[in-house]
């Protein structure tokens, strides 16, 4: 693949890497995703487990930058991701084929 100025410039306009690079959130989803992920070598977590990493992230967060920092996180994550207690190996499946990651936009 070329990389003339047309062939980046359509990738940072449709390729998810890009769109997230350029996200006003990317600093928090980034390294959100490297302490969850790839720090522990993990590949698979359940919607539980990735709610409350988040949750516990949005904490440090606010501790270190203020209450005020990312007031939209709890309402977000009822609302986008749900918590839910009752997971079957089923939704757990859905969400490891899916590939699905939430992002912050």
């Amino acid at each position: 693949m070329p990389l003339d100025y047309t062939t980046l410039e359509l990738l940072r306009q449709s390729h998810p890497a890009w769109r997230l690079l350029c996200a006003r959130h990317a600093p928090l989803v980034a390294g959100f995703l490297h302490r969850v992920f790839i720090v522990p070598n993990v590949r698979n977590l359940s919607q539980a487990d990735l709610v409350e990493a988040l949750e516990d992230e949005l904490f440090v967060l606010r501790e270190q930058l203020g209450a005020e920092a990312f007031p939209w996180g709890g309402k977000w994550l009822k609302h986008r991701i749900g918590r839910t207690d009752d997971e079957t190996p089923q939704k757990r499946f859905a969400c490891q084929t899916t590939g699905r990651t939430p992002i912050l936009r």
